[in-house]
């Protein structure tokens, strides 16, 4: 079975603090986690209400699309979700398809917000894949886009 998967509204969901976390789990160092924590979390952000510009308010998430730190960002928080479906994969309860008689197992393929998840097709793998999601979701801030 292959999911297909768009993340809605990718790089505005994005969770600060979870890419704290995962910035500091990936073993950067505190001064590197602090300047790029200034980065996202400096953004002040107004709206053009039918002409008028309205009071300046600061985002609590996501990133901002055209900031060259970014795409890095996204990419770091989804090797996450990776993680998760490997972890899946090694503990047994995502069965992976193998491509070819002595092919390599594939569980995953992602390209910025766009996902395909890879599994076998039942109920088991299927309750895993939405598990993951769910669970991934819970921490980054992100939502399948229906």
């Amino acid at each position: 079975m292959v999911v297909k998967i768009d993340l809605e509204k990718a790089y505005d969901r994005m969770s600060w603090s979870f890419l704290e976390k995962v910035l500091e789990d990936i073993g950067f160092n505190e001064q590197f986690r602090r300047v790029v924590k200034g980065c996202i979390r400096s953004a002040n952000t107004a709206i053009l209400w039918n002409g008028s510009k309205q009071e300046v308010f600061a985002p609590s998430k996501g990133l901002r699309q055209g900031d060259p730190l970014s795409p890095y960002l996204f990419v770091l928080g989804m090797e996450k979700l990776s993680h998760m479906i490997t972890d899946e994969v090694n503990n047994g309860r995502w069965k992976a398809l193998r491509m070819g008689r002595h092919g390599v197992e594939i569980s995953h393929l992602l390209f910025a917000d766009d996902l395909l998840l890879i599994c076998e097709a039942d109920r088991a793998n299927m309750s895993t894949v939405m598990e993951v999601l769910h669970r991934f979701g819970e921490v980054s801030g992100q939502r399948v886009n229906a």
